[in-house]
């Protein structure tokens, strides 16, 4: 089995899922280039943002047909994974779905392969996901800040996928993502831990990817990280 991951982000999802894979898929082996792809493995490109992503899903569909074509080799799974952030996961997702449409008449050997197609909406965006990790956020917060953010919404109970953006006279923040970041930053404080793009801390560690887990099969939140866990549950390896 092998699989390709489209990535939008050029920091912190490269960080991510290389760990949530092997969490999910320990038996694969990450190659860095396609042409190393053989049996059992996986491959990340990160498209370095939205909207490069839309160009690079072209690209990579060539990559895969040709690597089918000129080696025999499937590539079962492509997954193409960015955030929703403002537009919403609905308009989104319709983008891409329009974009793939649009460039598989231009991919002359698309008709002798094409690998199942996963479009993951990270909804609004990876932090999102990372807020639902039910016990890091504490019942009595000792931070101004991050009381005035559970008081605004409680992502240990509340879905944080429903989190709108939060502004008042104290804090204000140009989009749900930046603020969703910031609400991750202040929770992970607290518990004497820090985050950051480039360094996103314990999100990667299996603990952490389980809690999630545990949250989104026992509840109805994180509809769109479920998505994803859903098709890799349904991955045979």
């Amino acid at each position: 089995m092998n699989l390709y991951f489209l990535l939008e982000g050029r920091r912190t999802e490269p960080k991510v899922y290389p760990n949530w894979i092997n969490h999910q898929f320990p038996s694969l082996t990450r190659v860095h280039k396609i042409d190393d792809i053989s049996s059992d493995s996986y491959i990340l490109y990160a498209a370095k943002g939205y909207p490069k992503i839309l160009q690079a899903i072209k690209d990579s569909l060539i990559n895969i047909c040709n690597h089918y074509v000129k080696n025999k080799i499937i590539i079962e799974h492509f997954f193409i994974c960015l955030d929703a952030d403002e537009d919403g996961y609905e308009i989104r997702r319709d983008i891409v779905t329009e974009r793939i449409n649009k460039i598989k008449p231009d991919i002359p050997d698309i008709s002798v392969y094409m690998p199942n197609i996963h479009i993951i909406i990270q909804n609004c965006c990876i932090e999102t996901w990372f807020l639902g990790h039910k016990k890091m956020l504490k019942r009595n917060p000792q931070s101004h800040k991050l009381l005035k953010f559970k008081n605004f919404y409680d992502v240990s109970v509340e879905d944080p996928e429903n989190m709108n953006c939060y502004n008042d006279k104290d804090f204000s923040f140009s989009n749900k993502a930046h603020f969703h970041e910031a609400y991750l930053k202040e929770m992970f404080s607290e518990q004497n831990l820090t985050y950051s793009k480039v360094n996103p801390g314990v999100t990667v560690n299996k603990d952490y990817f389980d809690s999630l887990i545990q949250r989104c099969f026992q509840t109805n939140d994180l509809a769109s990280l479920r998505n994803l866990l859903n098709i890799w549950k349904n991955i045979t390896i």
